[in-house]
Parts: structure tokens; sequence; C-alpha cells
């Protein structure tokens, strides 16, 4: 896999240089990542998703999900080649293993318009999942959740903040999803999108891998 790939004349690394990594949980590992580049893709990025999402081969219409616009690596712009293949150095660099040995199970844009949410659910075919912001849409400011993905899981000590009942989840985990974040999970674990009230689409990007 190529270190950098270019866009408009400019080659943009996969991996910056100062990219920091935050954990978010130990066991399971959760990490959160943010690039500060976004400008230089976005706008293409989210152009060619609502292209593609009308393309009935491309994408799939749920009934309270919204849309999923499948396969970022044959979208067919520099745009998608660059977060695909971060989203593959992500994983890698979690797993301690080289980009080379990644396996893709699935990939897809999720397009929320407002009032859509997702469901709590897991994935079964994958060891981890990446899910990365282009677009957080327009969310209340007075609501905290709008929009926002979260996990619940007893071995996540934030969602049981209870000392005498440690095992019993009462708190969810929400990360900060802004524009450019990424997230990496194990794909075991239960994680849903609250409801988006929002009129502009939240659009984010999400990947399943295995080895």
């Amino acid at each position: 896999m190529a270190d950098s790939i270019t866009i408009n004349k400019t080659p943009l690394s996969v991996w910056p240089d100062e990219i920091e990594v935050f954990t978010l949980n130990q066991d399971p590992p959760m990490f959160w990542i943010r690039f500060d580049d976004v400008a230089e893709y976005h706008d293409a990025l989210r152009a060619r998703i609502l292209e593609l999402e009308a393309d009935d081969s491309f994408t799939h219409r749920m009934e309270i999900g919204g849309s999923k616009v499948a396969n970022v690596h044959q979208w067919g712009i520099p745009e998608a080649d660059l977060i695909h293949a971060r989203a593959v150095e992500f994983f890698a660099r979690a797993m301690g293993k080289s980009p080379s040995e990644v396996k893709l199970d699935s990939c897809w844009a999720s397009v929320t318009r407002q009032y859509e949410y997702l469901t709590p659910h897991a994935h079964t075919n994958a060891i981890a999942s990446i899910v990365y912001m282009l677009d957080p849409g327009e969310k209340k400011q007075d609501n905290y959740l709008d929009g926002r993905l979260a996990f619940v899981d007893p071995r996540i000590p934030y969602c049981c903040p209870h000392p005498k009942q440690p095992d019993i989840a009462t708190n969810e985990l929400a990360p900060d999803m802004v524009e450019g974040a990424m997230v990496f999970f194990p794909s075991s674990l239960l994680h849903f999108v609250h409801p988006y009230t929002g009129v502009k689409p939240r659009i984010s990007i999400a990947w399943n891998f295995y080895l």
C-alpha cells in the first residue's frame, strides 16, 4: 500500500506524522484518532457518496437506518482511496500487523437523514470495525446524543459506574465523532446510532476487518 495518495496534485499521507492515538478503553480495546486535512478531500468524498446513493447497484436503503452505499474501495476517486487506506492502516496498527495482512469483510457509507437511526447491533464476520465521521450533520447543541454513535458493554468500565454492580451496564460510551474522527473497536461490541434530528445528511463510513 502506498504511503501517500495524490489529490488535486497534492500528495496526502495515509498516516500523517502528527496523528495521535487516544485509548477509549483498554479491554476490549477501543482507539480514537482525528485527521486534520479533511478540507483536502471531504467535499469530493461527500459528493461521490450522494451521487452513488442514487445507484441501486451500490445502495441499500434501510427502513429506519438510512442508506448504505457499499464498497468504499470501488468508488473510483482518490479521496475514497485515501480514506480506505487510512482505515486499513489504523486497523493494522491497532492489531500490531502489516497492512498486507489485513482482510476486508465489508465497508460502506451510511447516509442518515432526519429522524433516522441505527438500532443496537454487532458484526459477526470480523475481528474489528472502524467508523469514520465525514459529516456529523446539523446536531442540536442542546441534545448531546443527537445522531451520536454509542457503545454499551459490561466490559467497558465507563458503562458500569456503580462499584457494587460492576458488571451491569447503565451508561453508554459515546465517542466525540467530530468531522475527521475515526474510531476502532471490536466488531462484537454492541453499538448503535441515536436518532438524528438535522435536515442536512449525516454521513459516516464504516469498515469490518479480519486477518
